[in-house]
């Protein structure tokens, strides 16, 4: 909480006047110093920024998973599908021929 550009004009016509300062509550004397720090609302906000950081880099770093060489049992593989990788091991003239023959 920070003082008001109003509320900091009041506290300085207050102290302009040189009225007694001990007159005012503790609320009002903690917010008079305050208007007497330069730039509080960036130093404040700054102060803000550097107290939740690891919090915010916590919000943002993936989660790492345990890595597991095993695959789950319900996982079906490709494999058991009847399914074969294709080969990548063809000449051009090959795929020219095949890409001829999928246009038809």
């Amino acid at each position: 909480m920070i003082p008001t550009e109003q509320e900091t004009k009041a506290y300085r016509e207050y102290v302009a006047e040189k009225k007694d300062v001990n007159l005012l509550t503790e609320e009002d004397k903690f917010l008079l110093q305050l208007t007497k720090v330069e730039r509080i609302s960036t130093k404040l906000s700054i102060m803000s920024y550097m107290a939740n950081f690891n919090d915010n880099i916590q919000l943002i770093t993936p989660v790492s998973l345990p890595a597991s060489t095993n695959p789950p049992a319900n996982v079906i593989s490709p494999q058991s599908l009847g399914h074969q990788r294709p080969s990548l091991d063809h000449s051009p003239g090959e795929c020219r021929d095949f890409a001829a023959n999928d246009s038809n």
